[in-house]
């Protein structure tokens, strides 16, 4: 569960002062059982997973997921992080660190194809998409999915570390993934700092670019964001940036003006 979509001061206050919840953990002496009532009420579920029986299935906006412990939340965070609503149906995406098909699926729902790139569970995510086939509004066969991460030229595999997961994966250059698969209108990214390997010209044929910018050196952050914001000059370009403390990573959208 991502703690961050918990209003903690709302648990606090019906653990607190709401008579039933209080009635669990102190009468019943649950406080699991009062603390899970809490996050119902926020629209979250806890669940064991060493007793479930059978896959479980999540619906959510009209698309199909096998709930796992693995980025489940990303599904449903998408519609915030990301400037969905600027897709249209003519557009041919690229989604890049696809994860589980939180920005996968919605967007082939959208538009006329997408490229979806993801080296870490590409199993989950074909999963998914398959979960969707001939399921309305999805037409799964417009997804392309490429088990590679993008890296530098010339590097044909790369470790990757993503919390406790490690992979040896296949590596695809920004430019050769344009040659083989471009040109895109709508670019997704949420690359853990692939970022550098992308030569800011490659982007320009693109009318959307948005997703998470993650350079874990600070200083080095904060000068590739500012070459990234000269470069989209404001005369042709739309920036916007949400979550801008410069000690953590942050979300942003780059919109070609008409």
């Amino acid at each position: 569960m991502e703690l961050k979509y918990l209003n903690f001061k709302k648990v606090f206050k019906d653990l607190v002062l709401d008579q039933e919840i209080r009635s669990r953990w102190l009468k019943d002496k649950s406080f699991q059982w009062a603390l899970s009532e809490c996050f119902n009420r926020q629209c979250h579920i806890v669940i064991d997973w060493d007793k479930a029986t059978s896959p479980i299935i999540v619906l959510y906006k009209g698309y199909r997921f096998f709930l796992q412990p693995t980025e489940y939340c990303s599904i449903f965070s998408v519609y915030q992080d990301y400037s969905i609503e600027l897709l249209k149906v003519s557009d041919k995406v690229l989604d890049l660190g696809a994860c589980i098909g939180g920005f996968t699926l919605p967007a082939a729902g959208r538009c006329r194809e997408v490229i979806a790139v993801e080296p870490l569970f590409p199993d989950l995510l074909q999963d998914n998409i398959d979960l969707n086939l001939n399921q309305s509004p999805l037409e799964p066969s417009n997804i392309t999915l490429l088990d590679c991460c993008v890296g530098p030229p010339g590097v044909d595999k790369t470790t990757i570390k993503f919390k406790s997961r490690k992979k040896l994966c296949n590596t695809i250059d920004f430019k050769g993934l344009l040659s083989q698969h471009g040109p895109f209108d709508y670019i997704k990214m949420d690359i853990e700092g692939g970022e550098e390997y992308i030569e800011l010209p490659d982007l320009v044929e693109a009318r959307v670019i948005t997703g998470e910018f993650h350079i874990n050196r600070k200083r080095r952050r904060r000068l590739l964001w500012r070459k990234w914001e000269e470069f989209f000059s404001p005369n042709y370009y739309r920036v916007s940036k949400r979550g801008s403390a410069p000690e953590i990573d942050f979300r942003f959208t780059i919109e070609r003006r008409k």
